[in-house]
């Protein structure tokens, strides 16, 4: 059995927690991704067009595809992290839910 310390406080809405780490990657990712592409479009907009030309049409739907999984790997990782275990080891590091202070002895 699993040793976990009872001093970190249990993390309050994990879900919540969650959902909004999967908006955050998901959100941070297309707005690179539109970011890379606008400034590709500006300043070198040749070498789009020879983008465009090698890849398939169907690579934006790669691109998607990519994007959600990126979201789901952050959205596990966080449920992850949010396991009562984990959040003690990672706060005795100052990367817990709470700070290193918070935490009693």
């Amino acid at each position: 059995m699993s040793h976990v310390d009872t001093n970190v406080p249990p993390i309050w809405f994990p879900n919540q927690r969650i959902i909004r780490t999967v908006l955050q990657t998901v959100a941070s990712s297309l707005v690179t991704v539109a970011g890379l592409a606008g400034f590709v479009a500006v300043f070198a907009p040749q070498l789009l067009e020879a983008v465009r030309e090698i890849l398939p049409a169907s690579w934006y739907a790669w691109c998607v595809v990519a994007i959600g999984v990126v979201g789901t790997i952050s959205g596990v990782l966080a449920k992850v992290m949010a396991l009562p275990a984990v959040n003690a080891f990672l706060a005795k590091f100052g990367a817990g839910s709470v700070p290193r202070s918070g935490v009693s002895d």
